[in-house]
């Protein structure tokens, strides 16, 4: 009898730390793993309310895949959210607005039907202007509410730190171009004298 209270107690154990074999790798964007992730257990996801990851801070919540709201603003860019369902899958990601290319933070939150929810944090992404749009990956490693690795419920994408990247104008550039020809012209002059 004892035998068996300790075989159960150990397959509890090794439930409880399979609930959260969670990494980096499990979601993916542009080919690159996510930089941190956060397990948020006995939660539900706070959409459409801002999400605060413990050592990394605010996020503003933008969009939500699965709920009606894929789109969503955040510093004058759109962004476009959609995913497919399943254990793991692909998600994508589009954007658009003036001032791009940017810089941003992003966290991306997996539900699977559960009061457990895990923000995976992309650190410094960029927003490029060509093209417009990125493919990820998710793969869902926690359990839900009855003990199993269930399909995707939704995504949410939260953004902060949104930093446009600065492009040099065209004006600027003639009169620096202008300022170099015109040292190498004084140079020369100095040379042949």
């Amino acid at each position: 009898m004892k035998l068996k209270q300790v075989f159960a107690g150990l397959a509890v154990l090794l439930m409880a730390t399979q609930a959260y074999a969670v990494s980096t790798s499990d979601v993916t964007f542009l080919g690159e793993n996510a930089d941190d992730y956060y397990v948020f257990s006995g939660k539900n996801d706070p959409f459409p309310k801002d999400l605060v990851v413990p050592g990394w801070g605010e996020f503003t919540a933008v969009a939500k895949n699965g709920s009606g709201s894929n789109y969503g603003s955040f510093g004058g860019v759109d962004f476009n959210l959609s995913a497919t369902v399943g254990k793991n899958g692909t998600w994508e990601l589009s954007w658009s607005g003036t001032g791009l290319p940017a810089t941003i933070d992003l966290a991306v939150v997996l539900t699977s039907g559960s009061v457990t929810y895990i923000a995976y944090i992309f650190d410094d992404l960029n927003l490029t202007t060509d093209p417009f749009t990125g493919e990820g990956t998710y793969d869902i490693t926690f359990l839900n509410n009855g003990g199993q690795i269930g399909n995707l419920s939704h995504i949410s994408l939260y953004a902060r730190d949104l930093r446009y990247n600065e492009t040099p104008e065209p004006t600027t550039m003639l009169l620096f171009g202008a300022g170099l020809l015109g040292l190498a012209g004084v140079a020369r002059r100095k040379n042949s004298n």
